[in-house]
This record gives C-alpha cells, sequence and structure tokens, in this order.
C-alpha cells in the first residue's frame, strides 16, 4: 500500500470516528416506541441497555416505573396534544392500557429533598406530566424525549416491588448543570428516540381518545438508531 493510499485511508477513518450519530432513514407515525442510545461513556452493568425499549415494571395500582428491556416488544406510546401545545413544548406522552383502554402517562418528578438526585421515571393512570414530550425534529434527525432541562440515565438497580433477586434497567431524570460528574457508578446516560409503529385502533367502549395524538418524525427501525 502506497503512503498516500494510507493517509487518505486514516483520513477517512478518522472522519467516520469523529462523526456524530447520523441515523440513515426517517419516517412519520403517530405510534412510536422509545429506544434508548448511549450518549455518554459505556459501562458493563448487567442489564442490556444500548437499543432497548422502554416499558413499564408494575409496582402498584396503575402504577409502573419505566424501565429498559431488550427482550420485550415495549409499549407504545403517542404524543398528544393539540397543535399550539406542541409548538409551546406543553404536550405530553401518553399510551393505552387496561379494559377498557385508559390513558396512561409518561410522568416525571423531581427528588423532593435533593433535585440534583435521579428520580425514576414512570407510566401510571392519568394524562402524565405536561411537558415530558418529544423535542422538534432537526438537523434529519427525528426528536427525542425531553422533560425540560433534565438528562435521563438508566440504572442497574432492583425493584422493591420485586425482590432483591431481579434486576432492572430503571430509567430515571437527572436534573443536574454538570450531568457526567454525578452520574451514579451503577448508571450510563442515553437519549431516548422514537421508533416508528401503527397506533392501534381504539375498541368501543374505550376511555382513551387518539383525537389529538400528533404525527411526529420517527426512525423505521433499530438499525436506524444502532
Amino acid at each position: 500500500m502506497s503512503a498516500k493510499v494510507f493517509t487518505a485511508l486514516l483520513a477517512t477513518a478518522s472522519v467516520i470516528s469523529a462523526a456524530p450519530f447520523q441515523p440513515r432513514a426517517l419516517s412519520s407515525s403517530k405510534g412510536f416506541k422509545l429506544v434508548a442510545r448511549i450518549v455518554g461513556p459505556s459501562k458493563d452493568l448487567s442489564v442490556p441497555i444500548q437499543g432497548a425499549l422502554l416499558e413499564g415494571a408494575h409496582v402498584g395500582a396503575g402504577m409502573s416505573t419505566t424501565v429498559l428491556n431488550a427482550t420485550n416488544p415495549g409499549v407504545i406510546f403517542y404524543q398528544n396534544g393539540t397543535a399550539e401545545e406542541v409548538q409551546q413544548g406543553v404536550s405530553s406522552i401518553l399510551s393505552d392500557g387496561g379494559t377498557p383502554l385508559f390513558p396512561f402517562g409518561l410522568s416525571a418528578y423531581l427528588n423532593s429533598t435533593d433535585a440534583a438526585s435521579p428520580v425514576a421515571l414512570a407510566i401510571n393512570g392519568g394524562i402524565g406530566t405536561t411537558g415530558v414530550t418529544l423535542t422538534k425534529p432537526a438537523g434529519g434527525r427525528a426528536g427525542e424525549l425531553e422533560w425540560g432541562a433534565a438528562s435521563f440515565i438508566a440504572c442497574d438497580e432492583t425493584l422493591a416491588y420485586y425482590g432483591p433477586s431481579w434486576r432492572f434497567a430503571v430509567v430515571k431524570d437527572l436534573v443536574s448543570p454538570n450531568v457526567k460528574s454525578v452520574i451514579p457508578d451503577n448508571c450510563v446516560q442515553i437519549n431516548l428516540l422514537p421508533l416508528c409503529t401503527t397506533l392501534p385502533d381504539l375498541p368501543s367502549g374505550s376511555m382513551s381518545s387518539h383525537e389529538f395524538a400528533n404525527e411526529i418524525a420517527c426512525y423505521e427501525s433499530l438499525s436506524d438508531i444502532n
């Protein structure tokens, strides 16, 4: 191999390694799943996180703690709100559950004693937390889940409801100006990105409504994210 060819290959490899995340295919849908993508340093955790889907781990009547699962199909969500609410970033993220189907909202909280300490997200019965929503698409990318200034992390830990032998990748919000310096050792920083899926029609008698379910930009497949 000539020196010129080697130099050209080396330059190309440097560009590729330095290139930011560039998904390959965008589409649109009213229904979507949320996929985790690690954005900070990866760690050797016991629970798979990269490419895993967001779902709820039942912890009480109408209450679930959000976790990531690489083997289950994940929850189907939709962005709920009027055009004005979406524009102002005050829509919410809902799913449907129960019998008859009832809205279950993605809910975020602050630690009541220390705002810099992470608190698990939840999927609870109701309209969820206003402002937990998707950012606007930009630069050929779909939006991602956001809640104000919070960053999202996934933590390898147990849930009291299931006992000490079950481990979960629990998704939490962390509000801190220096996120990377305060991420616990058992956690990694993630983004949650929308994966297109069909939003099922609601059966007769449902208490949910898709009247204000928005068509959002989303990725066509997991390979477009990973």
